[in-house]
């Protein structure tokens, strides 16, 4: 079950020096957990394959690069910008509404969307459920960050950073 396996993976992930408070976190920790759970073939895989989810940047690998470079690529991910709250909760059916409205408004196929998305968020053109892993990412405020590193905007991380921290301080008043 998901919150045995999250019970098991939180000494693995604090060991491998990743910053997580077990109890605040621990809805976040085992959507985590349940996200990379058909992957894990070993406890220990699990440092790897959650590492994107918790720093804020990611650097894309060649084949992201590429993708971020089509034209179709940086017109979707400008228009995600536009069109996501950074401070509102992202729901599964947002994720997908917006998706579909920008494969209208930007007329590209859904794929180039996807691949987009994909590229910018995890920095690879594979890996686990996109809209899981940009829901999770969005909860910590890094997908606004990933979006606007990879079309090349200029941001003030340690700003977005200090907001999202306070941001967590105050829910935990």
């Amino acid at each position: 079950p998901v919150e045995q396996l999250t019970d098991q993976l939180i000494p693995i992930w604090q060991k491998a020096g990743y910053e997580l408070d077990p109890e605040s976190d621990r809805s976040w920790l085992e959507q985590l957990a349940a996200l990379i759970r058909p992957s894990l073939t070993r406890l220990t895989d699990a440092v790897e394959m959650s590492k994107l989810f918790f720093f804020a940047n990611v650097e894309l690998d060649e084949d992201a690069k590429i993708q971020m470079q089509k034209e179709d690529s940086v017109q979707s991910i400008n228009c995600i910008l536009e069109m996501i709250d950074a401070d509102a909760p992202l729901l599964v059916s947002d994720a997908q509404e917006t998706i579909k409205k920008i494969t209208q408004k930007v007329h590209v196929k859904k794929g180039v969307v996807m691949r987009s998305l994909r590229a910018s968020l995890t920095g690879t053109i594979q890996g686990p459920d996109l809209i899981q892993s940009w829901l999770l990412l969005h909860q910590k405020g890094f997908d606004i960050l990933r979006f606007k590193k990879s079309i090349g905007q200029e941001i003030e991380e340690t700003k977005k950073l200090e907001s999202t921290s306070n941001k967590n301080k105050d829910a935990d008043s």
